[in-house]
């Protein structure tokens, strides 16, 4: 075929592949599919199928040998994540070419030793290196990256009492953190009632970690990210109740200040994955919700109340944590997609690293960012939560993502 975005350029699928639609990738009856560029160079992809209305406007643009696509969902075509779905081969068809359809190059830079486990989320610490909590184990663990993000060293620094897993984590100060604590099933992806609790650790002494439980948080169903949003202020994501909470880290008190539908999880989801991510920007909360596949934000005021209509930035991935850049550029995790995707503030979408039958960031789960804003850190799960095609499976590893 002729690359999309040349003038004028036509194509053909002569036999329509898969699509992602109700959580699982399915095979569905389609009469035909094609796409064609007019003079414009933005060619429209309609499929014909038993689905109604799956309408895909893409945008391509050409740059020697590389053709990048910015997608443009105009329907809701949603993953669900972490188990629980139907596996079968992923053979969608791509909108992005199979060469040179990455702009980072990818390195691990540290890798567990057994499967089944998992890196649920991270910070960069302030002498580059990481710290990274255990899903499947209640460990803080600290990862040097080697020389130019290299194969480096990790080993657990603290284990947490009175859970089984470790969530979301922040920084406090220069070097305390805040985490999440709870216990969490990973063969039903679910939460004991009651079990979270926050926590501060202080790592000023690496050899004698100093951790703190700030308070514990019966009501609570599955608590997920944390973000800072002023100085004693910090939000969490109850993925479960779709809910986001208050927490004063000062005196402990905590509240619900927002609650809305589109956190919640999908109400066809197996498992209860609403909202999950959560960051700060410029009087906007921005989140990604799991099952109901969205990233938006919400305009609040300075007590992190909400002032106005959710904005949905983009939709159709299957999305767990996220980094925001400074200009608003966001790097999304998309857990059981594999795939590491880049985001602008209007909501354009475009393919940074893996692929859904790859290995390369598999289950990728959380992103942050180094010190010089020229590489992202993303913990995954080795496809714990679905196996790549079906069948494979590696240890928990940390990839560093050459954005610059």
């Amino acid at each position: 075929m002729t690359p999309a975005g040349e003038k004028g350029a036509q194509f053909t699928w002569r036999e329509a592949s898969s699509i992602a639609m109700n959580g699982i990738y399915r095979r569905v009856p389609c009469n035909w599919a094609s796409a064609s560029s007019e003079g414009d160079g933005i060619p429209e992809i309609h499929l014909g199928s038993t689905i109604p209305d799956l309408h895909l406007v893409t945008q391509a643009f050409s740059t020697g040998q590389n053709y990048y696509i910015k997608m443009y969902l105009k329907a809701f075509v949603a993953l669900l994540a972490f188990g629980g779905q139907a596996c079968v081969a992923r053979n969608a068809p791509y909108l992005t070419p199979t060469t040179n359809r990455t702009t980072a190059s990818t390195s691990t830079v540290f890798q567990l030793d057994k499967n089944n486990t998992w890196f649920e989320n991270l910070v960069v610490r302030p002498n580059g290196s990481l710290l990274a909590t255990r899903l499947d184990v209640p460990d803080l663990w600290s990862i040097s990256p080697g020389s130019n993000n290299s194969a480096g060293s990790g080993r657990p620094l603290y284990t947490f009492p009175n859970a089984s897993s470790l969530v979301g984590i922040a920084q406090v100060d220069i070097d305390t953190y805040i985490v999440v604590a709870g216990n969490v099933s990973l063969s039903t992806f679910t939460a004991a009632p009651s079990s979270f609790a926050i926590w501060t650790i202080d790592l000023t002494d690496s050899d004698a970690p100093v951790a703190r439980r700030i308070t514990h948080m019966p009501e609570a169903d599955f608590l997920d990210g944390i973000t800072r949003f002023n100085k004693d202020i910090f939000l969490i994501a109850d993925t479960a109740k779709g809910e986001i909470w208050r927490l004063n880290i000062t005196n402990g008190d905590y509240s619900t200040d927002i609650s809305k539908s589109v956190l919640l999880p999908a109400s066809s989801a197996s498992n209860k994955i609403g909202v999950n991510g959560l960051k700060v920007r410029k009087g906007y909360v921005y989140f990604t919700s799991t099952t109901k596949a969205i990233y938006g934000r919400i305009p609040v005021n300075k007590d992190a109340i909400q002032v106005g209509p959710v904005e949905i930035i983009t939709s159709g991935f299957t999305l767990d944590d996220f980094y925001l850049a400074q200009d608003g550029r966001a790097y999304l995790a998309t857990n059981s997609e594999n795939r590491l995707f880049e985001v602008s503030p209007l909501g354009e979408v475009l393919l940074v690293a893996g692929g859904l039958n790859e290995l390369t960031v598999a289950g990728l789960t959380a992103v942050a960012s180094s010190q010089d804003g020229k590489t992202l850190y993303v913990t995954t799960n080795g496809g714990m939560s679905s196996p790549v095609s079906c069948a494979l499976v590696e240890p928990a590893k940390i990839v560093a993502v050459r954005i610059e």
